[in-house]
């Protein structure tokens, strides 16, 4: 099937950061579909015509509930005029963020004729958002309405008790309510899997926009349920959830997902070496960079937080770490920067996570304006938006996913245009992922 021929479906995504942006467009690429993500959350000039899928990085994960809602229903309302007429809202699949609000953002009525501004005409937008952050691959699912991580409830992991968007309960509809105020309804597994009976209830709930529902599934036929229920009902119909969602999606639309291979593409720079930055304080995280830096020829510079964010000390740490990490680079060695696990920094506040994200965009800047890597590995959402920032990124074009999560693309624009980029969440992925990644790269 050539994918790139049946020009009826573009689907419009999205996220509410970079990584999910970046992880729920990575499926279509990985099949041969043209995907675009926007560092910066705007319809790019003549995307509509050059993209089959779309992800706009909205960046509403630890935003105020008021903005939130509007760059969500801003978003949604864009992607529809340029298009992209099959919404997905990109969530975190443990539910941290606004889970439920952009969802409902996106269901926002808009007028019959977009250019009468003044009248509400009939209701023109999508009617219904079905909520299902289930991502099986990841040992993510919903049973009953509860958000289990490896069948352990949500609210009792790592995860859960994130210090930064802590979850307060692993019921999905307790905390869509929370946010949203609107009650949703739970579309259990056995109406999922029930034959014909999913399409049923969701056509009745058509009928009184706007609705909410959660969709139990355990597996990625339950989730591929759900999606086939999306397509039919043509724009009528929001998804929001994980990247398993959109895996689903693919699959429903375009065939099953080949084993994707190293990509290469004219203009691409050298693959190696790598330069890889996290900002994440994940123990999960940590332990692959301890053992990519054990297995590879890697140089692995752990900051202080503390340190950084002094004004006594922060001037140093940001010099020795760009003169390190750039000599690294210089000597044909992979260099990775993180911060790293000290008492305390996994729970700093709001204010100084977002200066130590801050000072990381900053370091990546520093280092690639002395010595361009060949390629550029972001852990960590916060960060992955901070660096590319800091580098000028428009955009990434998608071209890969080389393993669950973990997409592989290049950079448009600014200092680094046509490196090669792989991003990964900092909860994702098995131990030795860094080490595949990087052999990957070669």
């Amino acid at each position: 099937m050539d994918v790139n021929a049946d020009l009826e479906t573009r689907v419009g995504i999205y996220a509410d950061d970079l990584t999910g942006a970046l992880d729920a467009a990575a499926p279509f690429a990985a099949i041969g579909v043209s995907a675009y993500v926007s560092v910066f959350g705007v319809v790019p000039d003549g995307a509509g015509l050059k993209h089959r899928v779309l992800s706009l990085n909205v960046d509403t994960r630890h935003g105020d509930r008021f903005p939130v809602f509007d760059k969500a229903a801003r978003a949604a309302q864009e992607l529809r005029a340029a298009g992209f007429t099959l919404l997905v809202n990109k969530i975190d699949s443990t539910l941290r963020g606004h889970a439920g609000m952009e969802a409902r953002a996106g269901l926002s009525p808009e007028p019959s004729d977009p250019r009468d501004i003044g009248n509400q005409g009939a209701w023109s937008g999508p009617r219904l958002a079905l909520i299902a952050p289930s991502f099986p691959a990841m040992g993510r699912t919903v049973i009953g309405g509860r958000a289990l991580v490896n069948g352990v409830p949500l609210a009792e992991t790592e995860v859960g008790n994130d210090p930064l968007s802590p979850v307060a309960s692993s019921e999905v509809a307790d905390l869509i309510e929370a946010n949203t105020g609107i009650r949703p309804s739970v579309l259990t597994l056995e109406l999922v899997r029930g034959d014909g009976r999913l399409r049923d209830v969701i056509s009745d709930m058509l009928g009184e926009p706007p609705v909410l529902a959660v969709c139990d599934a355990e597996t990625d036929d339950d989730l591929a349920s759900i999606t086939d229920v999306a397509i039919e009902a043509r724009g009528d119909v929001i998804l929001s959830g994980s990247a398993g969602i959109t895996s689903a999606l693919a699959r429903s639309l375009f065939g099953r997902i080949e084993q994707p291979g190293c990509y290469n593409h004219p203009g691409a720079t050298n693959a190696t070496p790598a330069l890889i930055i996290s900002g994440s304080q994940r123990s999960v995280s940590w332990r692959q960079l301890e053992v990519a830096s054990g297995d590879r020829a890697m140089d692995w510079l752990q900051i202080d937080p503390k340190a950084l964010l002094s004004e006594d000390s922060s001037r140093e740490v940001r010099d020795d770490a760009v003169a390190r990490t750039a000599r690294a680079l210089e000597a044909g060695k992979h260099a990775a920067v993180s911060l790293s696990r000290v008492d305390g920094a996994s729970s700093a506040d709001d204010g100084d996570r977002t200066k130590l994200v801050r000072e990381l965009g900053a370091i990546c800047y520093r280092i690639v304006r002395r010595r361009r890597p060949g390629a550029l590995v972001l852990i960590g959402g916060d960060t992955a938006q901070s660096a590319l920032r800091a580098t000028g990124t428009a955009g990434i074009v998608l071209r890969d996913e080389p393993f669950p999560g973990v997409p592989a693309g290049t950079i448009d624009g600014g200092l680094l245009d046509r490196v090669r980029v792989i991003t990964k969440a900092g909860a994702f992925g098995d131990e030795d992922v860094l080490v595949e990644v990087i052999d990957y790269l070669v």
